[in-house]
């Protein structure tokens, strides 16, 4: 007579159940996989992401699209919330558009992530400076005074020299305050770094 194997009602159920759970975690493995691949390539393409923000941003500054411009930088930032330079660009398209507290508050941000940030501080030094705020110009010009002079390096990139700017405005503050003996001694430091200066010692030679 044949042995025919009959599986019992409870070796089925325990068959449905393990299938069942071999799927969910089949399943679960899959997401947990998709979650990690989408993470890896946001992570990857991140700095490409920011970087074609930036560009847009600058593309609608040269066509002073102002509002556009600060639309990509803040998109920007939003995926790099501590970089600088972005906030500096930020501020930069406020103050364009003339939104001086908006400006103020974004150079502002910059500096927090980036005190030797030389940009913000010469720009937000000069908007104090034409609000004939010269006390707070002045404070931020020093800063930029005391990370000294560029080197050949840094003068690669910058258009300018940051640190002869500020000495050349903080000069302009004393004018401005009546303070002779300052400006004397900012001039005259500003010619230790920069002797070929002729707006310094044009001023100079008045005040001598």
């Amino acid at each position: 007579m044949a042995n025919h194997n009959h599986n019992t009602p409870c070796e089925c159920e325990e068959h449905r159940h393990l299938q069942d759970s071999g799927r969910q975690r089949s399943f679960y493995l899959k997401w947990l996989f998709s979650i990690l691949f989408v993470f890896v390539s946001f992570y990857i393409l991140k700095p490409f992401l920011v970087k074609q923000l930036v560009n847009r941003g600058a593309t609608y500054m040269s066509y002073s699209m102002y509002d556009e411009a600060i639309r990509q930088y803040k998109k920007a930032i939003f995926f790099d919330k501590e970089n600088s330079d972005i906030h500096t660009f930020l501020a930069y398209a406020y103050r364009s558009k003339n939104d001086i507290v908006q400006a103020k508050l974004a150079y502002q941000k910059a500096i927090k992530l980036n005190p030797k940030n030389k940009l913000a501080l010469l720009d937000l030094g000069i908007m104090y400076f034409k609000e004939k705020n010269y006390k707070v110009a002045i404070e931020y010009f020093n800063s930029i005074i005391e990370l000294g002079p560029e080197d050949q390096k840094e003068m690669t990139f910058n258009l300018i020299s940051y640190h002869r700017s500020a000495l050349y405005m903080l000069a302009v503050c004393h004018k401005s305050l009546n303070h002779i003996v300052e400006e004397k001694m900012t001039l005259q430091k500003l010619l230790r770094f920069y002797p070929d200066d002729q707006d310094a010692k044009k001023r100079l030679s008045e005040l001598e």
